[in-house]
């Protein structure tokens, strides 16, 4: 029988890990302003409205202001918000360091009178402790009033210190570490590959990342969403897999623990050295890579600044579009075997694509320039 050579409390402590940490509070204006300052707006059925914006002046003369945040420098960053305007304009996204006013990022937007998601990726140019975002609408020769709502602004975090765990849009042969305990304990690494199968399906493999061969592969207590989950697959040489399964519609984000042994360790589990976090859409691409080819389905062009063409062999039920950070922003029905689908309102960016050709389901991903 094989023991647990682990305290059963980390194992507890560890499950407390938090994928990403946002910066920015009241985002959603559900406390109305909170600590939002700038130019005079009101917060409408939860929107942060500016009825009319400077046509001339400097550009923060008209801005919507959060600050207040760290930055660490060389991390990255994730900006996500939603806008809409009274009329098609442009605004000024700028985070800066307050006082110096260098920029960490600084980039303008179209924006039209139909709310949209808008999402950027950036990394910070130095360390700072007062730090804001500012979304400047003055000087743009209109002006057309502003409505904002959802604003984010996150950092994902990994295990490479303080106790973190494991999380990665893909976890694609994915090195992960046992937690090593003591000196009688040698740290062992395997390969994690994480691929989504269908709308309800994921397949969990474990390989080893030396001639150490993996004997063993065990989740053990509750996995996010309660799926249920197969017997140990042995069929692949080398590779032991599980499958795990929703019943109903599986979460945006999965946090499950993972224990594994090896034909070295003579019965001992290795415990990865944090839970491992995900996004359910954001998943290996070994799994829709074989699908991609199954079901004859292709994308063009990739990259793209506004039309993303897509076509498969046989009728393509729906298409559902994910940014980043695992928000859906678009999610269309097709019933036709190709789609011409205008992405030009999209924030720059990679997203993914999750489509649904007959009865099956695969992913993809594009470039929005």
């Amino acid at each position: 029988m094989k023991k647990i050579t682990l305290l059963f409390a980390l194992l507890i402590t560890s499950i407390g890990f938090s994928q990403t940490s946002d910066l920015i509070t009241n985002g959603n204006f559900d406390n109305d302003k909170g600590a939002w300052t700038g130019s005079e707006f009101t917060v409408v059925d939860g929107e942060a409205y500016f009825a009319a914006t400077n046509a001339g002046g400097n550009p923060w003369d008209t801005q919507l202001v959060y600050g207040g945040m760290t930055f660490e420098n060389g991390k990255e960053y994730v900006l996500t918000f939603k806008a809409r305007s009274t009329e098609d304009r442009k605004i000024t996204v700028a985070i800066q360091n307050v006082g110096v006013w260098d920029d960490h990022f600084r980039q303008d937007f179209d924006i039209t009178s139909t709310m949209a998601e808008y999402t950027a990726t950036f990394n910070a140019t130095s360390n700072n402790t007062n730090v804001q975002i500012g979304f400047l609408m003055a000087n743009f020769g209109t002006t057309a009033g502003v409505y904002y709502d959802d604003i984010s602004l996150s950092t994902s975090t990994d295990g490479s210190g303080g106790g973190g765990g494991t999380t990665s849009e893909e976890f694609c042969e994915k090195v992960i570490t046992h937690l090593n305990i003591g000196e009688a304990q040698i740290a062992s690494a395997i390969k994690l590959t994480v691929a989504n199968f269908d709308a309800n399906t994921l397949k969990v493999t474990i390989e080893s990342n030396d001639s150490d061969p993996v004997d063993f592969i065990l989740i053990p207590g509750d996995v996010t969403g309660s799926p249920t989950i197969s017997a140990p697959d042995t069929s692949v040489a080398g590779k032991i897999s599980l499958t795990l399964t929703w019943t109903a519609t599986p979460p945006t984000d999965v946090l499950f623990n993972l224990l594994w042994s090896k034909v070295s360790t003579a019965g001992n589990w290795q415990l990865g050295e944090a839970p491992t976090s995900f996004k359910f859409a954001g998943t290996c691409e070994t799994a829709s890579v074989f699908k991609n080819e199954l079901v004859n389905i292709t994308m063009y062009p990739n990259p793209t600044s506004s039309k993303l063409n897509i076509s498969a062999a046989t009728t393509i039920k729906s298409i559902e579009i994910y940014n980043v950070l695992g928000k859906q922003v678009m999610n269309l029905n097709i019933n036709n075997t190709s789609k011409s689908i205008d992405v030009s309102n999209l924030a720059t960016g990679v997203y993914l694509i999750k489509y649904q050709v007959e009865n099956t389901i695969g992913t993809s991903k594009f470039i929005k320039q």
